[in-house]
């Protein structure tokens, strides 16, 4: 009969909704037990143990560590400070990370001249030199006279050995099949840091902290410059040491993306996620500064990432990044600026939508809300069509 057909459905609607508020239960107490559980262990002391830090070549107080589960039972703290001297003053010789296995000898020196600006990033893997080879094009139209180093492997070294001397590229090769631990199970974002290192290591201790005047840490396969970032960007006139850090799209906090939370969470106190959730998001892809913030910030990576083994994931230098950037900036550098992807030189494009880049892409340059052309354009992958034109550009 037609309410029996309508009491079967009735009764199959009835047992679905039941099953979901079944399963969202599940779901609550599990976080719920899951809480419990980590305040036992904060009360009981079972905390998991920090890997040593002999690798690293810089002085960092242990006692200054950033906030990293491990910490729970105590206020967050997060500062990279600069005991007993400079931060920028290597440790002896014999303590340096060197990894032999792990670090070719093919041109490894870094080609200095005075005081000039870096541009220092890695590329490894890289079936293709169309995105590395777009990458350096567009560096030395915009910025010829920058020094730029590419970390590379050997097989991409051999795919970009023409460009080595067209381009004035140095290259630092090493082997990512002999990283040492923790960083061999580490994801590339997340073992440059010690990659950087070890190149840092090859300096001379007198010449390290004046080797340059600048540098701008960078993403490669997915960043396209337009114009010279150091000019752009940086400025000496207050005569101290700077850092500048760039912001992702307008509004997008730390709590709307379930990434750049999950990175922070599984890695942090959860009383600094809860300050961190409403930050704007920074993009761990970019980073510039004098030389000397530079060092401190590529340090406290190196320090905050080797801390993180038990969190370990492609990601977490975002994570690692924006907690140093929003907690302990003063100990990076005498100032930090924090630039917004809408009026700043750089373009992060991962969260914009393409009618936005669209409306942004004219005569063949990309242009901020005060229509001054972005100096460098990062996640130029995400947008198909800016993808091609930025590659047909500087192919």
């Amino acid at each position: 009969s037609t309410w029996g057909h309508f009491s079967v459905h009735s009764s199959a609607r009835a047992m679905r909704i039941i099953y979901l508020f079944a399963v969202l239960l599940g779901f609550w107490m599990s976080f719920q037990l899951g809480a419990l559980w980590t305040q036992a262990e904060v009360n009981a002391g079972s905390a998991p143990q920090f890997p040593p830090r002999s690798e690293s070549p810089y002085a960092v107080d242990p006692n200054t560590r950033p906030p990293h589960i491990a910490d729970r039972g105590s206020e967050p703290q997060a500062r990279v400070t600069q005991p007993q001297g400079s931060a920028l003053d290597p440790v002896p010789k014999a303590a340096m990370p060197a990894n032999k296995a792990a670090v070719a000898t093919v041109k490894t020196a870094p080609m200095v001249r005075e005081r000039q600006n870096l541009v220092l990033g890695l590329a490894i893997n890289q079936e293709s030199t169309k995105y590395v080879r777009r990458f350096i094009v567009s560096l030395r139209r915009a910025a010829p006279d920058a020094v730029l180093v590419l970390c590379v492997d050997s097989g991409t070294r051999a795919k970009l050995a023409a460009l080595e001397v067209e381009y004035d590229v140095t290259f630092f090769v090493f082997d990512p099949a002999a990283l040492p631990q923790p960083w061999a199970k580490y994801h590339p974002s997340n073992y440059r840091y010690w990659v950087y290192e070890q190149w840092l290591a090859g300096f001379p201790a007198d010449e390290l902290a004046t080797a340059f005047r600048a540098a701008f840490v960078t993403d490669v396969r997915d960043a396209v410059f337009q114009s010279d970032p150091f000019a752009a960007i940086m400025d000496d006139s207050d005569g101290g040491e700077s850092l500048h850090v760039f912001e992702e799209v307008l509004g997008r906090q730390i709590a709307h993306c379930g990434w750049n939370s999950g990175w922070i969470s599984d890695c942090y106190h959860p009383k600094l996620f809860e300050r961190m959730r409403t930050e704007l998001i920074l993009c761990s892809g970019t980073t510039m500064g004098s030389w000397g913030a530079v060092l401190r910030y590529i340090n406290a990576m190196f320090v905050t990432l080797l801390e993180s083994s038990f969190c370990e994931r492609n990601g977490i230098d975002q994570g690692a990044h924006n907690v140093l950037l929003r907690t302990a900036a003063g100990s990076l550098a005498d100032q930090v600026t924090f630039h917004s992807h809408e009026h700043g030189r750089i373009a992060t494009l991962g969260m914009v939508g393409t009618e936005a880049v669209v409306d942004a892409w004219r005569d063949g340059v990309l242009f901020n809300k005060d229509n001054v052309p972005y100096a460098v354009v990062h996640q130029v992958d995400r947008h198909n069509f800016l993808d091609q034109a930025l590659s047909a550009k500087f192919s």
